[in-house]
């Protein structure tokens, strides 16, 4: 009904990323872009959405420049800064532009679980490990108890300390909470046969 309006295909592109649909969101976030005139917010939240998408689809180019464009409308976006960093982080590249993305999220918005385990895990990737344990901690008292990704992350941590044992109590309990088994499991494995 209104094909020229750009807000509809945010909010449609939006849903697909929901429903797990990064193609169709990638295809919809597109087209509504080019359709935004004069509007720096709404803009700013198409390449948010199209940073997301991207990433989804495993292009990170791509990803990596709708945040960067995102950023230069909206420098103090704490969601933007927080994604990136942390899709730069499981990439392991350009780390010390996350450290600092991650940081600034954190500082904009305090005591956020995600973002201050995304801040913990960019800085375990860069071998600062007791600032990580400090900050995954501090996610964990948050909320991040019941989260299987931070819960794996404190393990991972943990065993890069040499808290062998412990490590293995956290990854378990991120299985519990739905975390992958597939991607969990070799590691209480390896640990269980001595490796």
């Amino acid at each position: 009904l209104f094909p020229m309006q750009p807000l509809f295909y945010l909010f449609y592109g939006t849903a697909h990323l929901g429903l797990k649909n990064p193609r169709e969101a990638v295809e919809v976030l597109e087209t509504g872009a080019v359709l935004v005139i004069d509007n720096d917010e709404l803009e700013a939240r198409f390449y948010t959405s199209l940073g997301d998408a991207y990433h989804a689809v495993g292009l990170h180019e791509k990803s990596d420049k709708a945040y960067d464009n995102a950023l230069e409308l909206d420098g103090n976006n704490a969601l933007v800064l927080n994604n990136y960093a942390y899709y730069l982080s499981i990439r392991e590249t350009r780390l010390e532009k996350a450290e600092a993305m991650a940081k600034k999220a954190n500082n904009l918005l305090p005591d956020q679980a995600s973002f201050q385990d995304t801040y913990g895990w960019v800085l375990f990737k860069r071998g600062n490990l007791q600032n990580a344990k400090f900050w995954i901690e501090e996610a964990l008292k948050n909320g991040g108890d019941k989260d299987p990704v931070v819960l794996d992350h404190f393990g991972d941590v943990l065993h890069a300390l040499g808290q062998k044992s412990e490590a293995v109590r956290w990854w378990q309990q991120a299985i519990d909470e739905g975390g992958s088994p597939e991607e969990i499991l070799p590691k209480i494995n390896s640990e269980s046969i001595g490796e």
